[in-house]
C-alpha cells in the first residue's frame, strides 16, 4: 500500500486566491486509502470529521479543512 501511495503522488493546485498561493493536494492517495476502509472504519471516519467540523464552528475555530 506504502508504494502505491508513493507512485500516486500529490498535485500542486492553486488556492484561488492569489497567484503565488499553492497548495500540495493528496486526494489521490486519499481516495486510495478510503478504498481500503471497512464499513466500520468508514462509518467511524465520518462521524470524527462531522465531530471535528461541528467542534471548529461552534467554537469559531478556523484554518482546519476538511
Amino acid at each position: 500500500m506504502k508504494k502505491v501511495i508513493q507512485e500516486a503522488g500529490c498535485h500542486i493546485v492553486p488556492t484561488g486566491y492569489e497567484e503565488t498561493d499553492w497548495l500540495l493536494s493528496f486526494s489521490v492517495a486519499e481516495l486510495i486509502l478510503a478504498h481500503t476502509l471497512t464499513n466500520e472504519q468508514w462509518y467511524l471516519y465520518s462521524i470524527t470529521k462531522f465531530l471535528i467540523k461541528y467542534h471548529c464552528s461552534t467554537n469559531k475555530i478556523e484554518g482546519i479543512k476538511s
